[in-house]
């Protein structure tokens, strides 16, 4: 494969990106080499560009080797060619973006990515409902008296009901994964947001907010009902695994999603693949007390493709910087203000 020399109005930074991104996955030719070395002499800033990213890189660790990084990184060189990145940006056609948001192996098993709130004591059902609650950038997991298992994500509140008939807990607020464990007896039944997710014995996603429900299936089955006043009966949707249900206002959607990628929160890291930044950094935000702002209010239109630790605000605002994307303009205890380029 035969990679050419960018045109000048591709900033030396994104160039950088791709030349890092391409030695490292060692699909390099000779005249690849010849043009990396002509490149890199054609002006100091290049050589400068790339040796700051291989300091950085050298930093923050090795990157993990994710299958959906990998098939990220063949994208890159495969599109990439004289004058200009990938269609979608410099930012989502530079894996290096992935290492600046990870630390990734060498951090992640150092040390818990998120702590985790106390349970004290196993659960039992009682008289009033039992309130697990986790703040701003915790997480925790839930052992119920049946044998499901929930798992709590950031600032996320859940109730768990004593009903004879039924298994019921209620989703205040926040996203929670649950593994339920099977009793066609007693269906397991997650209120949240207006809506109802019935199952029996499966794994699947629940997310609720202002004006937002999603539900994600991981395997099984479950049925989503949907009460109305206008109709004598619940709409109803049944998905199957890898399906996510979408509910803004009243608009449903139902959509096929990676699996893997929807549940990586799980392990306290957050992927993006071709999610618009704005989104990304919504997301990045809900881990945070400390939050990335741009200047002006407004996040620029890119898409994003990455793996990165959750809460880590500060080397997401350095990929975004290190990728020619925005520059960082102020650092406060509560705020990164980040200015688009």
């Amino acid at each position: 494969m035969s990679a050419h020399v960018p045109e000048q109005r591709t900033t030396a930074r994104a160039a950088a990106a791709y030349w890092l991104n391409h030695r490292r996955s060692g699909d390099m030719t000779a005249d690849d080499s010849k043009a990396f070395r002509a490149w890199l002499s054609a002006d100091p800033a290049n050589e400068a560009a790339y040796g700051e990213l291989e300091r950085v890189w050298g930093d923050l660790g090795a990157l993990a080797e994710d299958p959906r990084l990998l098939d990220v990184r063949s994208v890159g060189p495969r599109r990439f060619h004289a004058g200009r990145l990938a269609p979608w940006g410099a930012l989502a056609a530079s894996v290096l973006v992935l290492a600046g948001g990870a630390g990734l192996t060498g951090v992640l098993n150092r040390s818990p990515l998120m702590p985790s709130a106390a349970v004290q004591g196993p659960l039992t059902f009682g008289e009033s409902p039992a309130e697990f609650q986790t703040s701003v950038g915790q997480k925790t997991t839930v052992t119920l008296p049946d044998h499901s298992v929930v798992t709590l994500d950031t600032d996320t509140i859940l109730r768990v009901h004593n009903k004879p008939g039924e298994r019921l807990v209620s989703l205040e607020r926040g996203r929670a994964y649950f593994k339920v464990a099977k009793d066609p007896t007693r269906p397991f039944i997650v209120a949240a947001g207006g809506h109802r997710v019935r199952a029996v014995g499966t794994e699947f996603d629940v997310r609720v907010g202002p004006r937002q429900f999603e539900v994600t299936l991981i395997e099984g089955k479950v049925k989503v009902e949907t009460p109305s006043l206008l109709r004598p009966t619940a709409t109803t949707a049944q998905l199957t695994p890898g399906q996510r249900l979408d509910i803004a206002g009243n608009r449903p959607q139902l959509s096929q999603v990676d699996v893997r990628s929807e549940t990586t929160w799980h392990e306290g890291r957050l992927t993006f693949s071709r999610d618009s930044l704005a989104a990304a950094v919504a997301e990045m935000n809900r881990y945070s007390d400390k939050k990335i702002v741009f200047r002006g209010g407004e996040t620029p239109d890119r898409s994003i493709v990455g793996v990165f630790r959750a809460g880590d605000v500060d080397s997401f605002a350095r990929a975004l910087s290190m990728n020619g994307i925005a520059d960082i303009t102020a650092v406060t205890e509560n705020r990164i203000e980040l200015t688009a380029n």
